[in-house]
């Protein structure tokens, strides 16, 4: 299996933090790997740069996106919590996808904003790949 697109990291990054508390980025980590079942092979897949892991840029670009849109909250370096929004969005039923994300005006800016400053990425079958790789792996894609 290989390490799932960083949107799909969306909902388990936000069923680790459900509880309301503070969780270390390790913590967070260890948990969306065990509930989306990734290998250790999964796990130690790198970038095309070599210098960090396609999971943990995953999951990082997740949470970047959560919290632009206000879902999550970093009180202090490498630890989350979720925010009432948060909260509504696991309780609402909805799927958390980049669409979901757009109804927040924090996120809308923020996403503008990169899609200003890359250009668009297309996939090996000719799609449009902004879903499926994280911004750090488009542009170690166009570099």
């Amino acid at each position: 299996m290989a390490v799932p697109k960083f949107i799909e990291f969306f909902t388990p990054f936000l069923h680790t933090v459900q509880d309301g508390k503070i969780h270390k980025a390790k913590e967070v980590q260890a948990s969306i790997a065990q509930e989306m079942n990734l290998s250790t092979e999964d796990l130690q897949e790198m970038l095309p740069s070599g210098r960090q892991s396609t999971f943990n840029n995953r999951v990082a670009w997740a949470r970047t996106y959560l919290d632009r849109a206000g879902l999550v909250e970093t009180p202090t370096r490498a630890q989350y919590r979720i925010t009432e929004q948060g909260q509504k969005a696991l309780s609402c039923g909805s799927i958390i996808d980049i669409s979901y994300l757009e109804q927040f005006d924090s996120f809308q800016k923020f996403h503008k904003e990169q899609n200003d400053d890359s250009q668009t990425v297309t996939s090996d079958d000719g799609g449009d790949a902004a879903e499926s790789l994280s911004p750090m792996e488009a542009l170690d894609g166009a570099f």
